[in-house]
């Protein structure tokens, strides 16, 4: 998987004569990051077991996919799941992890035999780094975060599942955090949507 790490913008003032150091800078990058250390699955009091996901029925289920090229899974590890909030808004969900390049049997969230990787393919994940977490209630897929979220889009987007709010929005995750950024903002509270 290529990470995005390897991955350099050139600048508005660059020209065509820079695109030679760019290519050189990318192939530093391809060789550094074949001697990095690979992502190792890290423990969080929150994660549960995979194995039957269907049979989780009496919460949503987050379902957490990694992989051992996954840079920015410890990012999500010390930033997100290590804030209190979202530890509590996580405390609604079944929090399951799976490996997305996977071949152990699962039983998906419909209730199907699968394994992750064949999840996550059936699911057309794109990605996933630097994060991709999927949110199922009754075993129907109700949202879907393909990247790293500020904070509290991140704990929007967990009220929207875990609270039911999807049921009031069904077009979007975002219509929510929007009416819940109204509330607080008409009661005179200050809403920092940016991480501190």
């Amino acid at each position: 998987m290529l990470s995005l790490t390897l991955l350099r913008k050139l600048s508005p003032e660059s020209s065509a004569a820079d695109l030679p150091n760019s290519a050189t800078a990318v192939a530093e990058d391809l060789a550094s990051s074949a001697t990095e250390r690979r992502h190792r699955f890290r423990d969080h009091p929150q994660i549960e077991p995979a194995g039957d996901l269907a049979a989780l029925k009496d919460k949503p289920l987050a379902l957490l996919f990694e992989d051992a090229d996954c840079r920015a899974c410890d990012a999500l590890h010390d930033g997100h799941l290590a804030n209190s909030a979202v530890r509590e808004a996580l405390e609604r969900f079944h929090l399951v992890r799976l490996d997305a390049d996977s071949q152990d049997s699962v039983i998906a969230p419909d209730g199907s035999p699968t394994t992750p990787s064949a999840l996550a393919a059936s699911l057309g994940l794109s990605y996933t780094a630097p994060v991709s977490c999927s949110f199922f209630d009754g075993g129907r897929e109700i949202a879907r975060i393909e990247s790293m979220l500020y904070r509290y889009h991140f704990i929007g987007l967990l009220e929207y599942v875990g609270q039911g709010h999807y049921a009031r929005y069904p077009d979007s995750p975002f219509d929510s955090i929007n009416a819940k950024t109204a509330e607080l903002t008409a009661t005179g509270e200050d809403v920092s949507i940016a991480d501190e």
